[in-house]
């Protein structure tokens, strides 16, 4: 696993190769919203992303096609972590009050995390809780 970061434009570049599981260069370039970077700062920061491990490739011919080392639910949890670590101190309950304070978490959205963990207790009570 990586332990490097990404920065934001990084991580744009990466939701395109996620999306497509392999891709080129010019199969980036063609998916990102304009302004596009010019084609040769775009393998740069692919290259930049291949350097921190978050990259692979292969060449055909000469021409590099990249994949995800890894995958964007393990980018997730990963990011995830650090926001709670860095920002909430590692609890999840500060994240969740943060959001209900701010107003930022629907009545629909209370409903299903309350029936998510609902859920999970359950699980947990079966043995089954992943």
């Amino acid at each position: 696993m990586p332990k490097e970061t990404l920065t934001q434009q990084e991580e744009a570049i990466m939701q395109c190769v996620w999306e497509r599981e392999e891709c080129t260069v010019r199969d980036v370039l063609n998916a990102l919203p304009e302004p596009k970077p010019p084609y040769t700062t775009l393998a740069s920061i692919m290259k930049v992303i291949e350097n921190k491990g978050f990259l692979h490739h292969k060449l055909f011919g000469n021409v590099k096609v990249y994949r995800p080392a890894i995958s964007l639910d393990q980018y997730k949890k990963r990011s995830l972590k650090s926001l709670l670590k860095n920002y909430f101190g590692g609890s999840m309950e500060e994240v969740l009050s943060y959001m209900l304070k701010d107003e930022q978490v629907r009545p629909q959205e209370l409903e299903e995390l309350r029936e998510l963990i609902a859920k999970h207790e359950n699980n947990k009570k079966d043995g089954t809780a992943s």
